[in-house]
């Protein structure tokens, strides 16, 4: 699904013609995506003859965490006011006097990019009673009439993923996870957007783990967590460093491995086991642990980290780390390097002597 272009054959050229859209036109411009070049009018448009989109990234994933089924506009609009990250862009929309980036909009007045700023000219119009005109209307880069699904999928994600533009980690997850949905394969989207499919992969298996298995957990009467969306950086951090295995290809070493670890890991991030997302990058330290792992899920992540850090000091230190390393490096020094140093190689002795300079001290001083 990786658009590919015959050699000398010219792309083709959606134009911009038969928009219907009440705006006003400032100018046009030409994105090229592969085989098809998309040409987009830049105008001014009345906010009221948009609309915000419920397959917007953040939107989708509020309206499934919410359970909401067929919203309407200003349910729509409530879900993205709640989000505190819309409120700090009304206050900087405010500050500025407008918009920096226009957003992107269907013929049929269907904001597919930039739903949050919309929501925020919209606030900001009410506040001001409709007396302020800088609020009436909004700029944006109109689609042709007729743009398919697929166009606008590759569209936005050159935009938002691969562009400098980049929308947040959890959007492009989001996104990323809804074009697989569509059919689109790892490989493709990884060619498409340049990044590795490691890359790709690790963003999707994320977002699916979020939305199908931690909202439902986050919803149910027990922990009643609300705006769940708060938590991307928790999973996205999980599938950085602890990378669950395969069905099938468990580590056996784990005391949780595969499933059963994503499924342990959604319950201690809904019980709070694992209070900040950063403390995620410690859970890979002590999955072969199994008293740690009962720490873990008797008091925190907290009370884990440092009944591992005290059995092994390279998990919780640096300079501990970077000991056992040289150490170890040296217990298996290459044959040509000893011969360098009994050859009297000044460079390599000069360092050498250094080393064992700074152990005599660190020796002695500890003897004191």
């Amino acid at each position: 699904m990786t658009p590919k272009i015959n050699a000398g054959t010219p792309p083709t050229l959606l134009k911009a013609e038969g928009i219907t859209l009440k705006h006003k036109r400032l100018e046009r411009e030409i994105i090229p995506l592969g085989p098809t070049q998309v040409e987009l009018e830049l105008a001014e448009v009345p906010i009221e003859e948009l609309r915000l989109d419920p397959n917007n990234p953040r939107l989708s994933f509020k309206l499934h965490a919410s359970g909401l089924i067929d919203p309407s506009q200003k349910e729509l609009q409530d879900l993205l006011w709640d989000d505190q990250d819309v409120l700090a862009l009304r206050r900087s929309i405010a500050a500025t006097g407008g918009l920096i980036e226009a957003i992107i909009v269907q013929d049929d007045g269907t904001v597919l990019e930039g739903n949050c700023r919309l929501t925020c000219i919209r606030k900001l119009d009410t506040e001001a009673k409709g007396k302020d005109p800088r609020w009436k209307t909004i700029r944006a880069r109109i689609l042709p009439p007729g743009v398919d699904r697929k166009t606008i999928d590759v569209l936005l994600g050159e935009l938002h993923i691969a562009g400098k533009n980049e929308w947040s980690p959890f959007e492009q997850a989001a996104h990323l996870y809804s074009m697989k949905q569509r059919g689109y394969k790892e490989e493709d989207l990884a060619g498409m957007y340049r990044q590795s499919k490691s890359y790709i992969n690790a963003k999707i298996r994320a977002y699916k783990l979020m939305a199908e298995s931690f909202v439902p957990l986050a919803q149910s009467d027990e922990y009643q967590i609300k705006n769940p969306d708060r938590y991307w950086s928790w999973f996205e951090e999980f599938y950085k460093g602890c990378k669950p295995s395969a069905p099938g290809k468990e580590n056996t070493k784990r005391v949780y491995d595969g499933q059963e670890l994503e499924e342990k890991f959604c319950n201690w991030v809904a019980e709070s086991k694992i209070p900040k997302a950063e403390q995620t990058r410690q859970l890979a330290k002590m999955l072969e642990n199994k008293e740690a792992i009962k720490l873990l899920e008797k008091s925190g992540i907290d009370k884990a980290f440092d009944f591992v850090a005290d059995k092994d000091p390279t998990v919780g230190s640096k300079l501990w780390k970077q000991v056992q390393a040289t150490t170890d490096l040296l217990a298996t020094m290459p044959l040509d390097d000893l011969e360098d140093l009994r050859n009297g190689d000044l460079a390599k002795q000069r360092i050498f002597d250094g080393l064992v300079a700074a152990v005599e001290r660190v020796r002695k001083e500890a003897k004191k």
